[in-house]
């Protein structure tokens, strides 16, 4: 930010003998007459120009200046040109800053002008303009890009990432464990250099603001929501997977606690598969959030999906799931080979 101001050489000072409290300046041509006092003054006029300053002026107490009795011109654009220069003139109402008519005497004027350049975002012109310079992430647009909107985001409210998955494109879905009153799910272009173009979307919250597990084929994104209320995997453009109503409807309502998931696109085909491994049962308990994962109680399954729609093509059994990968039609899966381990782990 820059800030340069300068007072305002004041041609006269205010004289009133108030009539009716206003006088009537005649204005040349057909245009209205102006009701008020003129009040003019001289901007400087050093330097290249045209510049434009931002003026305000104030009718003060002509003994006691520091006592305004009304600011009647607030941050006006005033161009100085060749043509002008720096010569303008400001019409007082005769009114202080309560819209009431001044009693008639005589009055001082106060001024200061502030250089002014007009604002990319709104137009206007303005002496004090933020700058974007820089911001945590590399996913920001750049100064250059300054009409260009926030990728994604929303408050996270201190939780972290919960996971990332990329397809076969090199088209990657960040996913948060939560992020309030914003976008998620964003897709990023892993081929790209790291910058704004490698955003390609994201998706709003839709009752879903996060969770711990979500996977994409490179075109479409789907995610375990940890959300208040019952635990689910959605589409997270909106479409249905499913038939279950939660937060959302038509939405997988799985047994257990998702553990991972995994997509995987037959391009031959033209059909995509989505993978959901699930552990403890999923219990719903009288404390906040209300739902929990059981640590007795296990459902140890691979559920499979039509990527499409979500209809559950099959199930598999799997001790303990905790990632999945599918690649070229395999699907591999880090898991737990016997009950001792996950006593072992549980210690």
């Amino acid at each position: 930010m820059s800030r340069n101001n300068c007072l305002i050489r004041l041609l006269i000072v205010v004289a009133i003998l108030a009539v009716g409290g206003a006088w009537a300046a005649e204005a040349a041509g057909p245009a209205p007459a102006q009701v008020g006092v003129p009040v003019s003054y001289e901007l400087p006029a050093a330097g290249p120009l045209p510049k434009t300053w931002c003026v305000t002026l104030a009718i003060v107490d002509a003994k006691n200046p520091d006592w305004i009795i009304s600011q009647f011109a607030n941050a006006e654009p005033r161009t100085v040109t060749a043509g002008n220069k720096g010569k303008f003139t400001e019409i007082w109402d005769a009114l202080d800053d309560n819209f009431m008519p001044v009693p008639a005497g005589t009055y001082g004027v106060k001024g200061i002008c502030m250089p002014a350049v007009k604002w990319q975002v709104d137009g206007e012109y303005h002496s004090i303009t933020p700058q974007f310079v820089s911001g945590a992430s590399a996913w920001l647009p750049t100064p250059e890009q300054w009409n260009k909107p926030e990728p994604f985001g929303g408050d996270p409210v201190g939780t972290p990432l919960g996971d990332v998955d990329a397809g076969l494109n090199g088209i990657a879905v960040f996913y948060y464990v939560y992020l309030e009153n914003g976008l998620n799910n964003p897709l990023i272009d892993l081929r790209k250099q790291i910058n704004y173009e490698q955003f390609v979307r994201a998706f709003g919250s839709g009752c879903a603001a996060g969770g711990s597990s979500t996977c994409t084929d490179g075109e479409t994104v789907w995610s375990f929501s940890t959300d208040g209320g019952p635990k689910y995997v959605y589409r997270a453009d909106g479409k249905p997977f499913g038939t279950g109503i939660a937060a959302r409807s038509n939405i997988y309502l799985p047994d257990g606690w998702v553990k991972a998931m995994a997509a995987w696109r037959d391009d031959a085909a033209g059909k995509s598969y989505v993978y959901v491994a699930q552990h403890g049962k999923i219990l719903q308990t009288k404390e906040w959030p209300h739902f929990a994962e059981s640590t007795t109680d296990f459902i140890d399954k691979i559920s499979i999906h039509d990527g499409s729609n979500g209809t559950v093509l099959g199930e598999v059994a799997v001790r303990d799931p905790r990632g999945l990968v599918a690649r070229a039609g395999t699907l591999y899966v880090l898991h737990a080979t016997n009950p001792a381990s996950r006593s072992a782990r549980r210690r």
